[in-house]
Protein backbone atom coordinates (compact mmCIF):
# COMPACT_ATOMS: atom_id res chain seq x y z
CA UNK A 1 0.00 0.00 0.00
CA UNK A 2 2.83 2.42 0.84
CA UNK A 3 4.44 1.90 -2.57
CA UNK A 4 1.15 2.74 -4.28
CA UNK A 5 0.70 5.83 -2.14
CA UNK A 6 4.25 7.26 -2.25
CA UNK A 7 5.59 5.96 -5.61
CA UNK A 8 9.17 5.36 -4.44
CA UNK A 9 12.07 5.52 -6.91
CA UNK A 10 13.40 2.22 -5.58
CA UNK A 11 12.48 -0.39 -2.96
CA UNK A 12 14.89 -2.36 -0.77
CA UNK A 13 13.09 -5.41 0.60
CA UNK A 14 14.24 -8.21 2.86
CA UNK A 15 12.95 -11.65 1.89
CA UNK A 16 12.36 -12.88 5.42
CA UNK A 17 9.58 -10.88 7.06
CA UNK A 18 6.82 -11.89 9.49
CA UNK A 19 3.56 -11.57 7.53
CA UNK A 20 4.30 -11.30 3.82
CA UNK A 21 7.76 -12.35 2.69
CA UNK A 22 9.79 -10.44 0.12
CA UNK A 23 8.69 -12.74 -2.70
CA UNK A 24 5.05 -11.97 -1.87
CA UNK A 25 5.76 -8.25 -1.78
CA UNK A 26 7.52 -8.49 -5.14
CA UNK A 27 4.66 -10.50 -6.65
CA UNK A 28 2.09 -7.95 -5.50
CA UNK A 29 4.14 -5.00 -6.74
CA UNK A 30 4.73 -6.51 -10.18
CA UNK A 31 1.05 -7.30 -10.78
CA UNK A 32 -0.11 -3.74 -10.06
CA UNK A 33 0.34 -1.24 -12.93
CA UNK A 34 1.19 1.55 -10.45
CA UNK A 35 4.20 -0.33 -9.04
CA UNK A 36 5.04 -2.83 -11.78
CA UNK A 37 8.15 -0.99 -12.95
CA UNK A 38 9.42 0.22 -9.56
CA UNK A 39 12.98 -1.11 -9.16
CA UNK A 40 13.23 -3.60 -6.30
CA UNK A 41 16.36 -5.01 -4.70
CA UNK A 42 15.88 -8.12 -2.58
CA UNK A 43 18.07 -8.52 0.51
CA UNK A 44 18.49 -11.82 2.31
CA UNK A 45 20.66 -13.91 4.54
CA UNK A 46 19.41 -16.99 2.70
CA UNK A 47 22.14 -18.25 0.43
CA UNK A 48 21.06 -20.43 -2.42
CA UNK A 49 20.71 -20.52 -6.15
CA UNK A 50 17.03 -21.50 -5.92
CA UNK A 51 16.24 -18.48 -3.75
CA UNK A 52 18.05 -16.17 -6.17
CA UNK A 53 16.27 -17.67 -9.19
CA UNK A 54 12.91 -17.36 -7.47
CA UNK A 55 13.46 -13.67 -6.80
CA UNK A 56 14.75 -12.93 -10.28
CA UNK A 57 11.92 -14.92 -11.91
CA UNK A 58 9.39 -12.81 -10.01
CA UNK A 59 10.99 -9.66 -11.39
CA UNK A 60 13.55 -8.53 -8.81
CA UNK A 61 16.08 -6.12 -10.25
CA UNK A 62 18.88 -7.27 -7.96
CA UNK A 63 19.47 -9.80 -5.21
CA UNK A 64 22.04 -9.17 -2.47
CA UNK A 65 23.03 -11.69 0.17
CA UNK A 66 23.73 -10.42 3.68
CA UNK A 67 26.23 -9.57 4.89
CA UNK A 68 27.11 -7.44 1.88
CA UNK A 69 29.57 -4.64 1.38
CA UNK A 70 28.07 -1.15 1.43
CA UNK A 71 29.77 -0.43 -1.89
CA UNK A 72 27.91 -3.38 -3.45
CA UNK A 73 24.59 -2.03 -2.17
CA UNK A 74 25.32 1.51 -3.35
CA UNK A 75 26.42 0.22 -6.75
CA UNK A 76 23.22 -1.84 -7.10
CA UNK A 77 21.12 1.19 -6.14
CA UNK A 78 22.92 3.48 -8.60
CA UNK A 79 22.63 0.95 -11.42
CA UNK A 80 18.91 0.33 -10.85
CA UNK A 81 18.06 4.02 -10.56
CA UNK A 82 19.98 4.86 -13.76
CA UNK A 83 18.35 1.98 -15.64
CA UNK A 84 14.90 2.97 -14.36
CA UNK A 85 15.45 6.61 -15.38
CA UNK A 86 16.46 5.55 -18.89
CA UNK A 87 13.52 3.17 -19.20
CA UNK A 88 11.08 5.78 -17.92
CA UNK A 89 12.49 8.39 -20.29
CA UNK A 90 12.06 6.09 -23.31
CA UNK A 91 8.57 5.03 -22.22
CA UNK A 92 7.38 8.63 -21.99
CA UNK A 93 8.38 9.42 -25.60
Amino acid sequence: QLAKEYHPDLILCDIIMPDLNGYGVLFELRRDPLTATTPLILLTSTVGLISRHQGMNLGADEYLTKPFEIDDLLSAIDTRLEKHALTSKHASK
